[in-house]
Parts: structure tokens; C-alpha cells; sequence
């Protein structure tokens, strides 16, 4: 089932394959195969805007992928590992711009006790990774488009406060197929074209199944030579 807030279960999670029966799995890997590809679509837009608006940040990264590629413009298996930057600021978009902006999950069966607060079984817990994600407590300037900070020798943010396809064993299990996606399609775009905004162009972000910039990004792609 979808909802604005891309509910993520079908059927309460505490259910085991067998009481959710060979329809409801088969509906939910349905549903998962959905999120990901609307995930995807999302931020191929959030993507380009985020390095067209950083000329720093966008420097680097075209020197990255012109460094790992040459003069080729296919992608490699073995490019992939060596997209370092390139994955960073992949990671920065997710964390400013979180496909999803709530999450739902369901209390366990018996419910729990949360701070003090008994939750009964079966009712709905909303996260907001958009609120996490942007939290000074946890990121030093959070609202600065800044790559580096998931630079490996930089302190990782914990599972609980950056989590772009959930967290848990409910967690996305197309994140590392969408990273390659983005990795390939990034670099691709980037080794191909010249890519500009409008001068005019202001991003303005609306939550439908996913986080989308409203009405479209207008942009010029100029073939590179």
C-alpha cells in the first residue's frame, strides 16, 4: 500500500512469511520493487541541482570522474569502488533531501514500553528522517551542502540518526542497487554534458510518494565534444 509517507508494510512486520501468505509476499516484494525505482527517479533530479549549486563541491567532482575515467564514458565495476567523492556527495543529497521524509512502522506484537510511554501492539510510529537528517545535534551545519563530512576518516553518523532507506531489518533492500544506479547515472550525465540551471531557477521541494523539485528541474544539457 502507498501513502505520501510511503508506508513500508503491508502487513503488520511482526507476522511471520507464513501468516502473511504467498499473496502478501508476493505484494510486498511488489511494493518494494516500486520504492525503488520511484526512489531512484527522485533523485536523479536532486542529484545535479545539488552539485550545479556548489561550484566547489562540483569541481571536485568532475575532476574525480574525469580522473577514474579517462576518456571513456562507460562505467566499470571497478570505477565504481574508485567513485569516492562521487559517493559522498550521493550520500549528502539522501541526507538533505531524503527520498522518503517520514517513515511508519508498527508497534510489535505485546507493544513496548518508549521513555516511559506504553505503546500497545499494532499502533503506527512515525520517524522522521528529515528531521534527523537535518538535526544540528548530530551534523555541524546541517543545513550546508557539504560531501565531506561522510569522508572515511570522518566519524560515521550513527544508524539511528542518517538513515535513507530506513533502518533495521525493514530496511530498503535496494540501497545498494540504487547507489550503483545513481554512481552510474551521475558520472555518465556528468562525462557527457555540460549541465546548467536557469539563473532564474529556485528549488522549491514537494512531498508526493517521494521528495520532488516542484514542477521539474528546467535545465540545459550541451553535449561535450
Amino acid at each position: 500500500m502507498w501513502d505520501a509517507t510511503c508506508r513500508d508494510t503491508l502487513a503488520p512486520s511482526h507476522l511471520s512469511t507464513a501468516e502473511r501468505g504467498p499473496g502478501l509476499v508476493a505484494a510486498e516484494a511488489e511494493s518494494q520493487k516500486r520504492k525503488k525505482y520511484s526512489s531512484l527517479g527522485a533523485k536523479y533530479f536532486f542529484v545535479p541541482i545539488a552539485c550545479l549549486d556548489h561550484v566547489v563541491q562540483h569541481c571536485r567532482l568532475l575532476s574525480e570522474i574525469e580522473d577514474v575515467l579517462g576518456d571513456r564514458k562507460k562505467v566499470t565495476g571497478d570505477d565504481l569502488d574508485k567513485l569516492k567523492y562521487t559517493e559522498q556527495v550521493i550520500q549528502e543529497v539522501l541526507r538533505m533531501y531524503p527520498t522518503v521524509i517520514r517513515m511508519i512502522k508498527e508497534s510489535p506484537r505485546g507493544g513496548l514500553e518508549l521513555s516511559g510511554y506504553h505503546i500497545p501492539e499494532g499502533a503506527s510510529i512515525s520517524f522522521f528522517t528529515a528531521v534527523m537528517s537535518r538535526n544540528p545535534a548530530f551534523f555541524n551545519d546541517p543545513d550546508t551542502f557539504d560531501p565531506s563530512r561522510f569522508d572515511v576518516d570522518r566519524p560515521r553518523p550513527g544508524p539511528f540518526v542518517y538513515f535513507p532507506f530506513s533502518v533495521g531489518h525493514r530496511s530498503c533492500i535496494g540501497r545498494h542497487f540504487a547507489m550503483i544506479g545513481l554512481k552510474i547515472t551521475l558520472t555518465r550525465l556528468l562525462k557527457t554534458f555540460r549541465v546548467t540551471l536557469p539563473p532564474s531557477f529556485s528549488l522549491v521541494v514537494e512531498q508526493r510518494i517521494t521528495l520532488q523539485p516542484q514542477g521539474g528541474v528546467p535545465c540545459t544539457l550541451r553535449e561535450i565534444s
